[in-house]
């Protein structure tokens, strides 16, 4: 029973490092690599003088709001909108990245009859986690991406899938009303429509105002490491 349970394990976690990634034996979960760097380009390089992209800034801005409220995987309701503190720019969130192009209008489209919190869950995962420039569904490591997002780690997040059927670099209808992002120099604005977020969007963002101070990691057990690496 103990070599079918560590065997089991050893399948959970390896799927989970082929989505995720790794570093040191160490899984990133619920993070990649490329999250990661975008979180870290989304920071603020000035902020009254001071700049968000030092290693503090990367704990306080970014992995602690994710560390501090490990029930939303639990619950699937993450990300939250706690992965979006003061410290990122606002050009950079994900409402704004997402307003108005392609990739923007298919989450729209394919999430209609969802909720306005599923929505958002699903713009803030293609604007870190992916790539919000693509809208095209291809295959990386024997399954589909959509704009970078493979299948596996919308499972992970409780996210429906939204690309194409078949990995061809299709892109995925969008609403023909939807005009291309055009090649201004500015972040582009959002619609009006995206500032109507349901009551509870607004309250999660008055309670994000600080980042806390790091003082220690509650429940770390989200970057486990491996059995080969303790």
């Amino acid at each position: 029973m103990s070599l079918q349970k560590n065997g089991d394990a050893r399948r959970e976690r390896d799927a989970c490092v082929s989505t995720f990634g790794e570093v040191a034996g160490v899984s990133l979960f619920p993070f990649t690599g490329a999250a990661l760097d975008r979180l870290y380009d989304s920071l603020k390089e000035s902020d009254k003088g001071l700049t968000w992209k030092t290693p503090r800034g990367m704990l306080q801005a970014v992995l602690l709001p994710s560390l501090s409220e490990p029930h939303r995987l639990d619950e699937g309701s993450y990300p939250g909108v706690g992965i979006e503190p003061l410290p990122i720019e606002e050009h950079r969130r994900a409402d704004r990245v997402l307003s108005s192009n392609r990739l923007g209008a298919i989450i729209k489209t394919q999430l209609a009859a969802s909720s306005e919190q599923e929505r958002s869950r699903m713009r803030r995962t293609f604007a870190y986690w992916g790539d919000p420039d693509r809208a095209d569904t291809i295959e990386e490591k024997g399954e589909l991406a959509l704009a970078g997002v493979s299948e596996s780690l919308l499972r992970a997040f409780n996210l429906p899938w939204i690309g194409s059927d078949r990995a061809d670099g299709e892109q995925v209808a969008a609403p023909e009303t939807m005009r291309p992002t055009t090649g201004g120099a500015g972040p582009a604005a959002a619609p009006s429509q995206q500032v109507t977020n349901t009551r509870q969007e607004e309250t999660d963002r008055t309670v994000r105002s600080t980042a806390p101070t790091p003082t220690g990691y509650p429940r770390a057990h989200w970057g486990k490491r491996s059995s080969t690496g303790s």
